[in-house]
């Protein structure tokens, strides 16, 4: 409803519009901040707009037609003076019609939120007709608001703050590298199209503008061939800590499948905690969603990040994720199915794994997400050494990831034998990448579910670590060179 409409100084009028909307601040937010949502609903009943320029930020120009249901047409541009994202826009109409400064703001009431408007015109453009029509035009622009909001959030469904946790997906997964590394992972499209997707998939990016109005717009491209279109539109950027969004599928896609999203990185435990959260209209879309598969999607994403995020930090010598990161690669002269193959067939491994000196004496391998490979060594002076992996994720020909240990001839999980500090299980990850001249392999290794102590004795370990990876990729290198002779 209008609640004040009045002339406040001589020759100043000032109208003031306020509803309260059974909706988020942040949605609510988002329906204005989203020019593709914008344009559905702004302007008086009948009306309908055309956008040649929505550049949301402050200083930025607003351009735009609004059609009106006679045909005539009415041409607007404002500039962007103030944004404070979910909490308030002050914009400068710069006619060519009426002049005015309007203030919107986003204030959360008991789950909802209350949305003001609060037009000041220049001194002496107002006049009692004027007023009239444009409290009128207020209210038709909040009817038609209030439709556009049932159509992303339900029939009679709030996105409510705060109570929201039956409609959501989160995924959580802690990332060993700089916290400002990781946040320009998400919003470099150099990084991002390195490991952005579930295995397997591929992403093209068309369009990526990092900040509050701007969008992503890419498409997904799943092993089968099958292309995802996708567009992300940020309503809130706030660096290296939180990116807030709406996400649909680019032009023409299903409203119905649209949803809010919520990306935040904390720094954690010598890295940075990244936490993906879906805000999904209602809980059936939230279950279609899971069904879908996105909560696994989500977590093999980032465990593709952390890998990615594990070799670049230690290609480009960060100290915090070094320390924490051991990566060794090596580029082999052969073709990338045959690599591939002598690492995940049990026979070949017997050929090969284990630093130099040792013969595998065993090796029973169950290649499945869940499965294990399950091996023994033994050294030159007869001691016998039990290891194990237990595998999490396979993308066949490109990544393997697992769960590295010390085992027993049961298939137990055991202690180091030489040091009782040793980390008890390791993250591996294997990337085969096809290079001129052959294949590049790639190992990851870092501590998992560790403590500080043993931490520390993994960062005082790099020599020794190096030494005998190197042992093992000089035996498969023998060992494909037989192959390939």
């Amino acid at each position: 409803m209008t609640v004040q409409s009045e002339v406040i100084a001589e020759g100043e009028m000032e109208i003031i519009s306020q509803r309260i909307f059974n909706a988020s601040r942040q949605v609510l937010f988002d329906a204005f901040a989203n020019p593709d949502h914008l344009k559905i609903w702004w302007g008086p009943k009948g009306f309908t707009n055309s956008f040649d320029q929505f550049d949301f930020h402050p200083g930025g120009a607003w351009r735009f037609t609004m059609h009106g249901p006679d045909g005539a047409e009415y041409r607007n541009e404002s500039q962007f003076a103030e944004i404070v994202p979910s909490q308030r826009i002050v914009l400068r109409h710069l006619g060519p019609m009426h002049r005015f400064d309007m203030t919107m703001t986003f204030e959360p009431i008991a789950g909802k939120t209350a949305l003001t408007w609060r037009m000041l015109f220049e001194p002496h453009t107002g006049n009692a007709a004027l007023k009239g029509f444009i409290t009128e035009a207020n209210e038709q622009n909040f009817d038609r608001l209030t439709e556009f909001l049932l159509t992303i959030t339900g029939k009679d469904k709030a996105m409510n703050a705060g109570v929201t946790s039956n409609r959501e997906i989160v995924v959580t997964r802690h990332i060993t590298a700089p916290r400002d590394l990781v946040f320009g992972m998400f919003t470099d499209a150099s990084h991002v199209g390195n490991w952005w997707g579930p295995n397997g998939f591929t992403t093209t990016t068309h369009e990526m503008d990092v900040c509050p109005g701007g969008k992503w717009r890419y498409t997904m491209h799943g092993p089968d061939g099958t292309d995802y279109p996708n567009r992300m539109n940020y309503s809130e950027v706030v660096r290296p800590e939180r990116l807030a969004y709406f996400h649909d599928g680019d032009e023409g896609g299903d409203p119905a499948h649209a949803f809010h999203g919520e990306i935040t990185f904390t720094e954690h435990a010598d890295g940075t905690l990244v936490r993906l959260r879906l805000i999904c209209r209602d809980v059936e879309q939230a279950e279609a969603l899971k069904k879908f598969g996105a909560p696994e999607g989500g977590n093999q994403t980032l465990a593709r990040l952390d890998a990615y995020a594990g070799a670049l930090t230690m290609s480009s010598g960060g100290a915090a994720a070094s320390k924490q990161t051991f990566v060794i690669s090596r580029v082999f002269k052969a073709p990338c199915d045959l690599v591939y193959a002598a690492v995940t067939d049990p026979e070949r491994m017997k050929q090969w794994w284990g630093p130099k000196g040792v013969k595998v004496i065993a090796s029973k391998m169950d290649l499945r997400p869940g499965g294990t490979y399950h091996y023994g060594m033994q050294t030159p002076d007869g001691s016998v050494i039990w290891g194990r992996f237990v595998v999490r994720e396979i993308v066949e020909g490109q990544r393997i990831e697992l769960i590295n240990s010390f085992s027993d001839e049961k298939g137990g999980l055991t202690r180091h034998p030489g040091s009782d500090k040793w980390p008890l299980e390791m993250h591996t990850t294997f990337l085969f990448e096809e290079v001129a001249g052959g294949t590049k392999f790639t190992v990851i290794w870092k501590p998992h579910h560790s403590d500080a102590d043993e931490r520390a004795v993994f960062a005082n370990g790099m020599d020794s670590m190096k030494q005998g990876w190197t042992g093992t990729l000089d035996q498969l290198q023998t060992y494909l060179a037989k192959l390939t002779a």
